[in-house]
């Protein structure tokens, strides 16, 4: 990753996109299989090899060894990284016994999700290991709700 290309396409979309709702769309599917949860980016870090956007109601996107970051008509786009970890309190109580994280990654043209914490345990039914074909979507897409 180019850290100051990465820092500069940063800085643009949140110039442009802050405080902006966006959805959270892991190799084509919708964070949580639904397309109405709603995410407001509020600030970013860029350190290393790895980008961090946090999000007003507590949530953090860690995205380590992104090869590149891009926009495209107000999206914020990652093709390909090691791997994108989405963690969030559940019921929205800040307790360590509430985090849950979702891990996305894509290898041989799958995207696998871990997921761990309280959520694996309690979201009616969805595995905490699931896999899908990745065909041409991007490994991450903040897409703007408009």
């Amino acid at each position: 990753m180019d850290i100051a290309k990465a820092r500069s396409v940063l800085s643009d979309w949140f110039r442009h996109e802050r405080g902006k709702e966006v959805l959270a769309v892991f190799g084509g599917q919708h964070f949580g299989g639904r397309p109405d949860i709603g995410l407001t980016p509020v600030k970013y870090r860029v350190a290393d090899q790895q980008v961090t956007i946090f999000f007003r109601d507590l949530q953090i996107l860690t995205i380590s060894n992104p090869k590149s970051i891009t926009t495209e008509s107000g999206c914020l786009i990652v093709p390909t990284a090691a791997q994108v970890i989405f963690g969030w309190y559940t019921y929205g109580q800040k307790s360590s016994e509430n985090w849950c994280e979702d891990e996305y990654s894509a290898s041989d043209g799958r995207i696998q999700r871990i997921g761990r914490g309280l959520c694996t345990r309690i979201k009616n039914g969805v595995p905490p290991f699931e896999e899908w074909p990745q065909a041409r979507s991007p490994l991450l897409k903040l897409q703007i709700t408009h």
